[in-house]
């Protein structure tokens, strides 16, 4: 996967903007480093970076997450990351996902963003 495009639909915007705000707050609230979280982190910077830019470059996106955890990337941790936005995008989550959150509904997506 070269790059993920957010898509126009402003409901499912507001419903990327309300899980971004989900893994903020976990990332918050989470006593662990992020290296050993890598899976979150890189969910996170992945969908701030797609709803600040309107695509994610997946292959600097990565290249970056190498410099930053050098060794240490979980690669698999990445390409799962990676494939849960991209899901969220592509609006196969249902299907694609397992376990996890989801998305919320768009009506509680936007009373959450008020």
């Amino acid at each position: 996967m070269q790059r993920i495009i957010l898509p126009k639909d402003p409901q499912l915007r507001a419903q990327l903007e309300a899980k971004l705000a989900e893994y903020e707050q976990r990332g918050a609230d989470s006593p662990l480093l992020p290296v050993l979280r890598q899976r979150a982190v890189f969910k996170e910077e992945a969908l701030r970076r797609l709803l600040r830019d309107g695509m994610l470059d997946v292959p600097a996106f990565l290249a970056e997450c190498q410099e930053r955890f050098g060794e240490r990337l979980e690669t698999v941790a990445f390409e799962e990351a990676v494939g849960v936005i991209a899901s969220y995008c592509s609006g196969d989550y249902d299907r694609r996902v397992e376990g996890g959150t989801g998305l919320l509904p768009p009506d509680e997506a936007a009373l959450r963003l008020r």
